[in-house]
């Protein structure tokens, strides 16, 4: 299934829906494929039902700089492999192949909860759970996961990690998900489709004449008249495809900006250096952790069908700066405006929020807020509202001191 067949009304009902249940597995998957410590990411994970893998390199959990954190990911993956039924699971490499169809089904509603997605996982009858998870084996089941209900048992799985991993840190993440989907729909409505699907992962494109590659294998298209399409991002490195067939297909992509898979703390690791907007090396980024419960809604793109030339390269978004008090004037914007400030301005392409732009930089809501206030008063921003949320947009006047400074623009700019 290399190509999906997509027209214009399939396009134009397409939506990025934020999915707990599906944050929860592309966790699970990163939980049980690494052999080795949480801090490195092992290699290529291919996906389903072919690879669409994304962002090779450092796999870092970054801690926030306040409390709530759930228990550190190494010693949460040591509990749940001491389970039989899940060691046999990650030896048998589910989720890294193939992931079985009835473990991340498309979201049916814009506003899907955990609980609601997990009662349809729960729900699928033995013997479809059952072929699922042999496919995802390579054709036979081992005989620890060959149990009378193997939907359950998957289900009470993915409610552990959603419990000890992934819900403590649910507001975090999905404000670091929307951030994504709002970049997406910025870039949508100003470069098309074709820019904004490119960088899903490294096959993915849009071929143009309704045909959508979502990765490599060698199968027939598949035709999509009629169904659903929705795009969901998650904190992991890797990507897949998910469907509810007839009706239903989700590309399941990892999110720009983020290092969320795994979950919580782990084990300290020194951040990668990366380059900063502001021109000098910031360290790699940190997310606040608080607690939560549930995720907000969609948001729903234009419907934009034209094509567009190729993406510029995804990496300039997928590694965020933030204030390195260590370094307050290596750059001069910097020093005029101060770091925080001057990062900030340099991260509002495309705007963003207060909550997205204190998950990207782990400063508090209350600080970041304060800076926002002082560039607005300074018409280097503006803030319009869209929808429940408020967006702060640079001025032309920021964009000028922005590039009369050498500020490399974002992969949007």
């Amino acid at each position: 299934m290399g190509e999906w067949l997509v027209d214009a009304e399939v396009l134009a009902r397409s939506r990025f829906v934020l999915s707990p249940l599906i944050e929860t597995v592309a966790t699970l998957r990163t939980l049980t494929a690494h052999p080795g410590p949480l801090t490195a990411h092992p290699g290529p994970l291919t996906a389903h039902p072919g690879p669409l893998t994304a962002h090779p390199g450092p796999l870092t959990v970054h801690p926030g700089p306040r409390g709530g954190h759930p228990a550190p990911p190494e010693a949460f993956r040591a509990r749940l492999l001491a389970d039989p039924f899940v060691r046999a699971w990650a030896a048998a490499g589910i989720g890294v192949h193939w992931t079985p169809d009835f473990l991340s089904r498309p979201p049916r509603h814009d506003t899907s909860t955990f609980a609601g997605e997990l009662a349809r996982v729960r729900a699928t009858p033995a013997p479809e759970a059952r072929t699922d998870l042999a496919t995802a084996c390579g054709g036979r089941l081992p005989r620890a996961l060959d149990v009378p209900d193997p939907a359950g048992r998957a289900a009470d799985l993915l409610d552990r990690v959603w419990q000890g991993v992934v819900r403590p840190d649910w507001p975090r993440r999905s404000r670091m998900l929307e951030a994504d989907v709002i970049g997406r729909v910025h870039r949508l409505s100003r470069h098309g489709w074709a820019a904004t699907v490119a960088d899903l992962g490294p096959r993915t494109r849009w071929l143009g004449n309704g045909r959508f590659r979502i990765n490599g294998a060698d199968r027939p298209a598949r035709d999509l008249t009629g169904a659903d399409l929705v795009f969901v991002p998650v904190g992991g490195p890797d990507g897949w495809v998910a469907w509810d067939l007839p009706e239903r297909y989700a590309v399941i992509y990892p999110a720009s900006g983020t290092a969320l898979a795994g979950g919580g703390r782990p084990a300290p690791a020194a951040p990668q250096p990366v380059p900063d907007p502001l021109g000098g090396c910031l360290p790699g980024l940190r997310g606040a952790v608080t607690p939560g419960t549930a995720p907000r809604g969609v948001v729903a793109p234009p419907t934009d069908t034209r094509s567009a030339g190729g993406a510029p390269p995804c990496e300039a978004r997928h590694r965020t700066p933030r204030p390195d008090p260590r370094r307050p004037e290596r750059h001069p914007l910097a020093r005029l405006l101060g770091t925080n400030r001057a990062t900030l301005l340099a991260l509002l392409d495309p705007p963003k929020s207060t909550s997205q732009l204190a998950a990207l930089t782990g400063l508090g809501l209350g600080s970041v807020g304060g800076h926002l206030k002082v560039l607005l008063d300074a018409a280097l921003v503006t803030r319009r509202r869209a929808g429940a949320s408020v967006l702060y947009h640079r001025t032309p006047v920021a964009d000028a001191l922005l590039g009369a400074q050498g500020t490399p623009r974002t992969a949007d700019g």
